[in-house]
């Protein structure tokens, strides 16, 4: 397409612009040997929050809870400064480390703290997945520098300003995001323009205002793309796209040229959803929070006399057979699909898919059963309690009060849903050739 033919130039031509060297390098390296943090902290617990990120290169070693913990709820800051730095990045585009502490401090602020999952923690877990992704993955082996920074960027505010309800939401309730955008990628579209409204109005925090014009096109080109496809209503058009993609490119890097953008909108989609691909731990608190959104919605569409998007009904949903669904026909094909081309996700993040989507699976009651579990609301729902139940971010949760009518937790692996309940409706509305169980 024209726009890939202009980024494609871009990539040739940057190199000659300041700061900007564009070799592929697959290696991250720290400039020294103590992890500096954006923010003062008492000696022991910088050791507690080093001691997280020596394992920030793994996929099942992390614990984003942890670092979350130690870090007391400033776990995207410390990622964000910490992987830049990591990849070099802030070297090689000579960015002010008083603005770049300025810039993770700003997008954790866009997050909102009432949101039980699409909080600042989400963005942090979803940016530490893309770490490895480059990293341990070889996406790096494919990328230029910019487009290393464009990937992590945009992993870290890929939700920015996201106000706990979907796509289906806005459109239905014909909301002032819905209107703004047409009803396209409503909320993606948002939390592109919420960015670079405020990033380009403050110098303060605007790590890119070094970058040679043409540069920054590049980078903001980039960060469009990649949000955009972070909208589930693509996912499937996704997939087919990186099948054709592998077919044509192979898996030399340097035969995809201006086919990176698009593999790095694939890679970002995936672990955008990725929640449930983690070791159990992880995966349970993740999948209480998004039904804690999730029926939260539903309640307010209820209030609103909306229909009531799939997944969102706390009186019917019923959480085991429709992960089931969500584990087997979205997440673990997408990350089958990545394995074909990065050998090291098969190892590291199949096999959590499958683990999750058997336990869920026994979970299942079969229909009629006069034992049929119920959710702690009274609907179909099967979630047992868990010690830790509170969403990382909300003070009055923190504090040990949980919303009202909040699901309570499982105590296993429940195949953790995905970010939004506009997921499940592509997988329980698609055509049987898609989905085998409709």
């Amino acid at each position: 397409s024209t726009v890939n033919g202009i980024i494609f130039a871009m990539r040739l031509t940057s190199s000659a612009t300041v700061g900007a060297p564009q070799q592929r390098r697959n290696s991250c390296e720290s400039t020294t040997e103590d992890v500096s943090l954006p923010f003062n902290t008492t000696i022991a617990r910088a050791k507690e929050i080093s001691r997280v990120l020596a394992t920030v290169d793994e996929w099942q070693g992390f614990d984003i809870f942890k670092l979350q913990e130690v870090s007391e709820d400033r776990c995207l800051q410390v990622l964000g400064w910490h992987i830049l730095q990591k990849w070099d990045l802030v070297r090689i585009f000579n960015i002010n480390e008083d603005v770049l502490k300025a810039f993770v401090e700003f997008i954790a602020q866009g997050y909102s703290v009432d949101n039980p999952y699409h909080n600042r923690t989400h963005a942090a877990d979803v940016l530490q997945s893309a770490h490895f992704m480059l990293a341990r993955g070889g996406l790096g082996e494919y990328l230029s520098d910019l487009e290393k920074l464009s990937f992590l960027v945009a992993a870290m505010v890929h939700d920015f300003g996201h106000d706990g309800l979907s796509n289906n939401f806005h459109k239905n309730s014909m909301s002032e995001r819905s209107i703004r955008f047409n009803d396209q990628s409503i909320q993606e579209n948002y939390h592109l323009c919420s960015f670079f409204t405020r990033l380009l109005a403050d110098d303060s925090i605007n790590i890119f205002s070094g970058m040679a014009p043409k540069q920054f096109t590049a980078l903001r080109t980039n960060l469009i793309h990649l949000l955009l496809q972070t909208d589930m209503s693509k996912h499937f058009t996704l997939q087919d796209s990186f099948k054709n993609l592998l077919e044509k490119n192979g898996k030399d890097p340097g035969a995809w040229g201006e086919d990176t953008q698009q593999l790095m909108g694939i890679v970002l989609h995936a672990v955008d959803i990725g929640a449930q691909a983690k070791p159990t731990e992880i995966a349970l608190k993740w999948c209480k929070w998004a039904h804690d959104e999730f029926f939260a919605q539903g309640d307010l569409e209820s209030s609103k006399q909306l229909p009531i998007s799939q997944c969102c009904d706390r009186q019917t949903t019923a959480i085991n057979s429709s992960q089931v669904g969500f584990i087997s026909f979205i997440v673990k094909p997408a990350f089958v699909n990545l394995s074909k081309l990065f050998p090291e996700v098969e190892a590291a993040c199949v096999p959590l898919c499958e683990a999750n989507r058997q336990w869920y699976q026994s979970q299942v009651t079969p229909v009629g059963s006069p034992s049929a579990p119920r959710s702690p609301s009274g609907g179909k729902a099967s979630l047992s309690p868990l010690s830790s139940t509170n969403s990382p971010m909300s003070p009055a949760r923190a504090a040990g009060k949980p919303r009202e009518g909040a699901a309570e937790g499982p105590t296993a692996p429940v195949g953790v849903s995905s970010e939004s309940p506009r997921v499940l409706d592509r997988v329980l509305d698609d055509p049987p050739s898609r989905n085998p169980s409709a």
